[in-house]
């Protein structure tokens, strides 16, 4: 799967993923690329 594909579905689903699995989505963009982390909240 090509970066730009996974970041587009990640950005429509992260309010899904946040509400239904406790996981939280973010994105940091710097000058050399985009870093993409996945957090788990606790319940």
């Amino acid at each position: 799967m090509q970066p730009n594909i996974l970041t587009r579905r990640l950005n429509v689903k992260a309010g899904e993923l946040l509400n239904e699995h406790g996981i939280e989505y973010t994105v940091k963009r710097t000058r050399s690329g985009s870093f993409i982390s996945l957090a788990r909240k606790a319940v």
